[in-house]
């Protein structure tokens, strides 16, 4: 009886110093105990009910739950979205990439399929490989070139007009053919009847490497 006496006691003086060490600490971090021990509301995971969390972390929870739902770790490169989501975007849904596909297939006897996709739309390089074939991937590149002449900035094609050095006014803005058609009779002239082209800017490089790009993983 005197030892469990003993052993009581030693244990209420260790959860005694423990409770002043922890008092210390918290004092130090200018904590309030009773603020840490409240819990906060708590709510379910819509992709799992047996996931419990914070009301302000939901969102952020339940956007890496779906990605591991569907298959994805925390290793996979996600495809990025566009980085300026006010800019002229050609965005096709999945709707849309499927009557994209089974056009391109009514027009091709030899267009080769890939294994479709019934869910979530591919959101790593890899998975869209696998999903969609290379001649798939084609047609979907060549529906976005041939939407893309509307987002066109033709800014970025005009050239100096040689009637503004001589002091006249530009008639306005052109279109996008007159500016091709400028173009083309620039490259016939001479070497030394040319106007200086137009410095390419950041904006233009990636541009170039984009395009070049997707046209190899279109072949891949």
């Amino acid at each position: 009886m005197e030892i469990r006496q003993k052993q009581l006691l030693d244990l209420k003086l260790y959860v005694e110093n423990v409770e002043a060490e922890v008092t210390m600490i918290l004092q130090s971090l200018q904590w309030d105990r009773k603020s840490l021990l409240e819990k906060g509301s708590m709510v379910s995971c819509k992709f799992d009910n047996n996931h419990r969390v914070p009301t302000e972390r939901k969102e952020e929870h339940e956007k890496q739950c779906l990605l591991r739902h569907l298959g994805y770790s925390k290793e996979d490169v996600l495809l990025p979205d566009p980085s300026d989501i006010t800019s002229n975007t050609v965005t096709f849904g999945k709707y849309d990439i499927q009557e994209i596909l089974n056009a391109a297939s009514h027009t091709d006897p030899l267009f080769r399929k890939g294994s479709g996709c019934d869910g979530f739309e591919p959101l790593t390089l890899a998975r869209l490989q696998t999903v969609y074939s290379a001649d798939e991937r084609r047609a979907i590149y060549d529906a976005v070139v041939k939407a893309a002449p509307s987002c066109h900035d033709l800014a970025d094609l005009a050239l100096p007009s040689s009637s503004e050095g001589e002091g006249t006014k530009p008639s306005g803005a052109k279109s996008r053919l007159e500016v091709l058609a400028e173009l083309r009779d620039m490259k016939r002239r001479r070497t030394k009847y040319r106007v200086a082209a137009k410095t390419r800017n950041y904006s233009d490089v990636l541009r170039d490497v984009i395009r070049t790009q997707v046209l190899v993983y279109l072949y891949i």
